[in-house]
Order: C-alpha cells, then structure tokens, then sequence
C-alpha cells in the first residue's frame, strides 16, 4: 500500500476519521457515573462529532462544540473535552486538515502491519517488512515533529513502540544487546507519545503506548511495574464508553496480567486471569488465550475438560487451526481415546510443519509414537537433530521424549543422563525469572515445562540401575525448591545423596520420599543407616488424587469400612510390600515422610501402617520436603522456652467467636508453668504479631478463614486466608510472611490450617507453607475443618505429652490415639498432622 497523503479531507473524515479517530477522541467514561443519563451519553456524542466537523475544516461548527465541550466537562465529568476543545479550538483551519491527512499516513501504516501479521510471514520475511514499516513512521514522526498538530507524531510514535513491543515479546532468537536496545527505544517512544498526547488532550489514545510500557517492564523484567501499567490499561479501558476499545484493550491487559501471573509464578492468579478472558466470550478470546487455558487444564490433568473447551473454541486460521489440531491429538489421548488422537495424528503429520525436525509438531507425533511403543523408531528420528536455535522449553521437551523412549528400551543409563538434561534445561527456563517470584508465587517452571514424569522416569531409571539413593537425592532436590530456598535463605540450595542420608539417621525408621507423576508414582525409603530401596508403580497423579479425595470423604462421613479399604489400597500403591518390610526392618520410632504434591492432602494416620497404637508401629513426621541440607540439633523440650498461648477472639458485640477456645487456653496454659496467655479482647494484631516475633512457643486458637474479593481488583482474586482476631480484625498468610516467625513449635488450632494449593514441584502454598519457610522447625495443623470439641480436646490431650516430655511426634500421636480408643469418629482422630523435623 502507498501514502495516502493526497487525499481530500472529505475522505479521510469518512473512510478513516470516523472509524479511529473519532473512537480516539473522547476518553473513558467517569467513574462517578456507572450509568450515563440519555442527556450525558447524547452530548457525548455531539462533542465528538463536533470534534471531527472542525478538524475536517467546518469552522461554523466552533461554537456548537464550545458549547458541549464545557457540558460535558461540567455536568458530565469529563474534562478531557474540554482540553481537547482548548487545544484543537486555536489551531488554524490548515494545521488540523494536515494534522487529519498527516494521522491517516500513521493508520496506512497500521493496516499495513496488520495485513502482514494476518499473512503470518515468516521472520525471514517480517524482519524486513518491520523495518520498512519503522522508517515510515520515523518519517512521519519527523515531517509532524513541529507541527501545530501534535495527535500525528503521537500516534506514529505510539505505533513505533508497538512494533518494537512485538519484537521484544515474541523474538525468541533476539541476541541480549539488542533485545536491550528495542526495549530502551522502545520505552522511549511510547513516552514521548504520552506526553504529546497528553499536550493535544487526547486520552484514549494513551492505551496503546500505556500498554506497551507494561510489556517493555514485563520483558526486563519488572514484573510489579509491569503489572501496575496493566492494571491502569484494564481500568481505563473497562471505563471506556466505546465498545470496541474497552474490549479489545481490556482483553489485551487481561493478558498482560497473565504474563505477569505466569512470570511471577503465580498459578492460582493465572488460572483466574484464564478464567476471567474466557468469561469474556467465546467470539472474543484470542487463540493464544484459548491454547494457553487447554493447556492450563491438561497440566492439572484435566484432559476431558480440556477436550471439551477446544471443541467450544476451534479456530478458523489455518496456522491456529493446524495448532488446535496438534492439541487435540494430545487432549484425546491423555483421555484414553487413541482411536480419536490416531485421527488427529493423521491430519497433524500431513501438515507441513510435522516434517520439518525438531518442530512442536514433530515432536508431538514422537512423543504419542513413543506412547504407542515405537520408542526404537523414534529415537531413529530424533538422532541428529540441531537442536542450537531451538528454544530452551523445546530443547527440554525433546530430551524428555528421548529420555522416555530409552527408558522403555530399557537403556536405563542413557535414559538418567537425558532425563536428568531435561530436568536441567527446564530450571534454565527459570533463568530470567530468578529472585523475582514473590513468596507468595504458586508455579513450578520445572513441573510445567517438562512435566514431574520426566522426574518420575528419572528416579525410575535409577532404580532400575541400582542406585536408589540418588533416585532419593534426586527426588528431593527437585521437588519443593523453591519452599527449600526460602526456608534456608541459599538461593543455590541443592540437595545431594549426603544430605538425605543425614536426614534419614536423624530418624529412628529413616525417611520415605515419593514424587507422583502424570502416570508413575515413586517411592524409595532411606533407612538411618543409609540404605535405600525403591519402588514405582503405573499410578498417575489422578489416580493418586481420586483415591485420596475418596479417602478424605469416606473420613468425613464415618464410614469406617469404606475408609479401611480405601487407606489399604492407598498404602499397596505408596508403600509396597518390599518398602513396608525395609521399614519394619528400622528400631521402632519416628519415620520422616516427604509428602510433595498431591501427597500433601494425605492424612497419613488412616493408612494401615501408620494407624496402629502399638509400639512397634512408625510414627510420622511429615515434611513438604527437605527445607535445609541437615535437619539441624535435636528437639528442644518445651521446658526450655516460654509459651505464649493466643486466641479465644471476640466479636465487636462482645460476643465469643471460638466458643471452646477460652477453656482451651486456660487447659493448655496450666500445662505450661511460666506461660503467657492472652485472649479475649486482647487477643490483637500487635499481640499476635508480637508472639510470632518473639519465638516462643506458640499455642494459637481461632478461626481460620478466606477473605472474599471486594471488587478492588480486577481478577477478582480470593485473598489468603486470615486468622480471625478480636473485634472483627484479620490476620492474613502475607502477614504471617512478613513476620517471618522461626518458633520450635507452633500449635495452630483452627479448621484447615494444613491446606493451601498445591501445584508440580512444589509445596503447598498456605498457613503451614509459610511458618517452615520463615523458619519455624514444628507445627501442628489441621488436615480439614473440625468441630471445635475436638480440636480443643485434642489440643489438651497433645500438651498432656508435651508436658510429660514426649517429643511432638511422639504427642501427636498420643493425642491420636487418646481421640480414637474414646470412641471419637477418624474425622476428628485423623485430622490433625504435625508437619516439621521433630
């Protein structure tokens, strides 16, 4: 397409002006006015329109447009029209016919880039295109530099900082220097056309520019800056009385926030951000976002789901059309339907792109070939491959697929090496990212990249060579990193064959680690000795999920056969018989169990081998992984330190809100010579905050709850859990953090204090999470909400031991059995864990 600078007002006011410009002219609308009255929303649009009349050469229009200009701004609440009339007003009838001709060459321009990216050029052929399209607008910017009419130079620079914006977000060959280079320039341009925007009096304008400032932040990446300019796109745009502008900016910061949630790591805030573009319409969301949440679902092994989103979003591009093709082919059979997914295959590999090496396509169909028992044929296909300018994430899921298929041909050494590589270029993935997850970040780049099966094959290759302390080592350093590296403040924190059999002679039966897979599950028990056997079983992560979340139910509802049954076929998967006989083997005693994923929400007192009362039976101590390299001296005896003994919060009408809490504390504090007790209205923030400072021993009884969303942010995200205090005050999870309490034990008496969510690779992020990361070596939580008898019942009956001198482990489980032998039901036995190292 050539200029089109030659073209009358006229023209321009009716094939261009009306269709951007006027969209452009206006701002968002006031936020003092959900709802706009017939007389605001007409006189609006006489302001724009007037608008339009005069740029386009219409003086005799000045006066009429006066006239809505100060309306608007005074009855309306919109001064912006009153800045624009000021400016445009002074400005002679030539300047604004250039200013209107000169604004039409930027759109030229726009369309020009649009029909490329429509075209889906190649970068061979979209790096030149881009920079002819670059020199243009540069001409543009310096034919209007001084011009009267400032909107032109704007709206250039604007588009300029867009196109470096799609280079810097989507070039993943971009050397450093001059990935460097266009941010800097780039950066530069969006805001020198803020500021001329903010000279002629235009702010709708500002969203493309504000909005490419929030993706230069997110590439540097200063992700709260970035996510802060995304909030103000989103606001401004979602005030927006124009339709088509406060949709697709709304749609495009929505997605910026996912960028920022997924970099941050924060799964929960991205799957609600997912959830909050796919509410938006199923004509509105783009392919990336569609991709992006069957993927979401697939990664939380969601496949039906997944199915039955694509098949609500199939796309019409060829190029998104063949994408959602090759995720279908994956969906379906992860659902168990080969007959479908061989359906798929067969359209996926007569693409183009299947017979190009190394492609996602390609390796998509190796990867279902190696499912289908072609390990030998794939390999065949994979050897050889230049691998130098895949993407890192590619380059690790092509060593997990060739990891896989030497596995099963039974190339167990060359399997560990490939697999453990692909593990290893997953965390590289984390390069860009590292120090700036918030702790409050929920993602596993290593779970979500090549998947924790790569660490289940791992760990299985290993065994199958007879190295099972690795598999041990390996097991734990890769799972729980993250929790591993805040808790021992050493970002290079790893965990080595040495470390776990430390942690093992600290235990009287030695420890048991697992990691569940999407179709394997692990386990290898480390004796206090330091000899290890291991055991893996065909049991994915949602069969290990189902059978807890049956358990847990059967629990809850008393039904002590369903419950007996579901525990023995729980405990034939996670510790088969020869691991059950290695740790019989041990002295009686404490065993450490690292429970990581969906292991987290087993309560392991149900399982046969855990549940009995005798003394020969081991008595678990449950750890979300190994937080240090050495669990450190032994248990100190609550003796040697003050208790401080919160809780019992009272409503703001005096009224109690733990009913059973007062007798609770009184019970607990008369175990304890020397303790603190504070209740009642006295229990406060400055109270709490205090006892977690100090380090004492810590009793706290209350409630626990989850605040729901005000309405202040637009994802509408549920904040943390808090801790109810008195007079209607919180105590949130993030002030927990902040804290930072490091107590030798901490007994947290309130409904559910040992949930929180928990994703690949990862701890689960709640109340437990974030008292061992901060340093706390003990804690007594609750597996699911109990009634507030049994808690304080409990409670008491656990500080009896501790009193008498028995360690925590050793009370808990006094305390269990006390529950059960009086007849107590498993929902109130079972639901309480002591998570530490004893």
């Amino acid at each position: 397409m050539g200029r089109s600078g030659g073209r009358s007002a006229a023209v321009f006011l009716l094939a261009f002006l009306v269709a951007t410009t006027a969209a452009f002219l206006i701002g968002g609308k006031s936020s003092h006015a959900q709802e706009k009255t017939v007389s605001a929303a007409e006189d609006l649009e006489a302001a724009k329109n007037a608008c339009l009349e005069f740029r386009a050469g219409n003086d005799a229009v000045l006066p009429k447009w006066r006239d809505l200009a100060k309306r608007c701004a005074q009855d309306h609440h919109r001064p912006d029209a009153q800045r624009l009339f000021d400016y445009y007003s002074v400005l002679p009838r030539e300047a604004r016919v250039r200013g209107m001709e000169q604004e039409a060459r930027v759109e030229s321009v726009r369309q020009e880039a649009k029909k490329a990216g429509d075209a889906i050029m190649s970068p061979l052929e979209w790096g030149p295109e881009r920079e002819r399209l670059l020199r243009e607008l540069h001409q543009i910017v310096e034919d209007n530099r001084s011009a009267a009419d400032a909107a032109p130079a704007a709206r250039a620079l604007a588009l300029r900082s867009t196109l470096f914006r799609q280079r810097v977000i989507t070039d993943d060959k971009i050397e450093e220097l001059e990935f460097r280079e266009w941010i800097t320039v780039g950066e530069s341009e969006a805001q020198l056309s803020l500021e001329l925007f903010d000279r002629v009096g235009m702010e709708l304008p500002k969203l493309e520019p504000l909005l490419n400032m929030g993706w230069f932040a997110q590439a540097k990446p200063e992700l709260d800056a970035a996510e802060q300019q995304f909030e103000t796109v989103y606001a401004r745009a979602h005030a927006s009385t124009n339709t088509q502008i406060r949709i697709k900016y709304e749609l495009e910061a929505l997605d910026g926030l996912l960028a920022v949630a997924q970099d941050s790591g924060d799964r929960q805030r991205t799957f609600r951000l997912l959830n909050e573009l796919r509410k938006l319409g199923s004509e509105k969301l783009s392919w990336n976002v569609v991709e992006q949440y069957a993927q979401f679902l697939l990664d939380l092994d969601e496949p039906r789901l997944a199915d039955e989103f694509l098949v609500q979003h199939k796309p019409h591009a060829d190029k998104e059309l063949g994408e959602w093709q090759l995720l279908m082919m994956g969906v379906t059979g992860r659902e168990g339907l080969t007959e479908v997914a061989a359906l798929y295959a067969t359209v996926v590999r007569k693409s183009s792109r299947a017979k190009v090496p190394g492609s996602p396509e390609s390796l998509a169909l190796a990867d279902m070939d190696c499912r289908a028992g072609m390990s030998a044929d794939v390999l065949d296909r994979l050897d050889g491959l230049d691998i130098s300018l895949m993407p890192i994430s590619r380059k690790a899921h092509l060593a997990r697929i060739r990891g896989a298929a030497m596995l099963e041909l039974h190339h167990y050494a060359e399997a560990a090496a490939v697999l453990r590589g692909a593990l290893e270029l997953s965390e590289s993935c984390e390069g860009r990212h590292q120090g700036i997850q918030d702790s409050n970040s929920t993602a596993s780049l290593v779970g979500e990249t090549v998947g924790l099966e790569s660490l289940a094959m791992l760990a299985r290759a290993q065994i199958e060579v007879g190295d099972c302390m690795q598999a041990a080592a390996d097991i734990e350093n890769w799972q729980s990193r993250r929790l591993r590296r805040e808790a021992s403040q050493d970002p290079s924190a790893e965990i080595e064959v040495a470390d776990v059999k430390g942690w093992a002679a600290a235990y009287e039966c030695g420890l048991i680690t697992w990691v569940v897979g999407a179709d394997t599950t692990v386990v290898v028990h480390v004796n206090p000795n330091g000899h290890a056997v291991a055991s893996w079983s065909p049991h994915g992560r949602k069969d290990i999920q189902n059978a807890i979340r049956r358990l847990r139910d059967a629990a809850l509802t008393d039904n002590l056969d369903s419950t007996s049954r579901i525990a023995r076929g729980i405990q034939e998967i996670l510790l088969p018989d020869d691991v059950t006989r290695h740790l019989n083997a041990c002295f009686p005693g404490r065993v450490l169990l690292c429970l990581h994923g969906a292991l987290e929400n087993l309560p392991v007192d149900l399982l046969p081998i855990f549940a009995g009362s005798s003394s020969s039976s081991p008595i678990p101590v449950v750890l979300p992984g190994l937080l240090v390299r050495a669990p450190g001296s032994a248990f100190k005896t609550s003796d040697d330190q003050a208790w401080s003994i919160l809780g019992d919060p009272v409503e703001s009408t005096g009224e109690d809100s733990v009913p059973q809490a007062s007798s609770e504390l009184l019970a607990v504090g008369a175990e304890h010579a020397g303790s603190r007790v504070c209740s009642g209205a006295d229990f406060t923030r400055a109270e709490l905050l205090k006892a977690l400072r100090q380090g004492h021993f810590l009793h706290l009884a209350s409630h626990l709850v989850a605040a729901t969303w005000d309405g202040s942010s637009i994802d509408g995200t549920l904040n943390h859990a808090t801790i109810v205090l008195s007079h209607g005050d919180r105590f949130s999870i993030d002030d927990i953090r902040s804290a930072r309490p490091h107590h030798e034990l901490a007994v947290v008496n309130a409904c559910f204090t040992g949930g929180g969510e928990f994703v690949d690779g990862e701890a689960a992020q709640g109340l437990a999470n974030a008292f061992l990361s901060s340093g706390t070596r003990n804690l007594l939580v609750s597996m699911w909400p109990i009634t507030d008898q049994a808690a304080t019942r409990y409670a008491v009956a656990f500080h009896r031991g501790l009193a008498s001198g028995l360690d925590p482990a050793r009370s808990a489980s006094s305390a269990r059995n006390e529950l059960r032998d009086s007849g107590a039901p498993p929902a109130d036995w079972a639901a309480f864990r002591l998570v530490g190292r004893d």
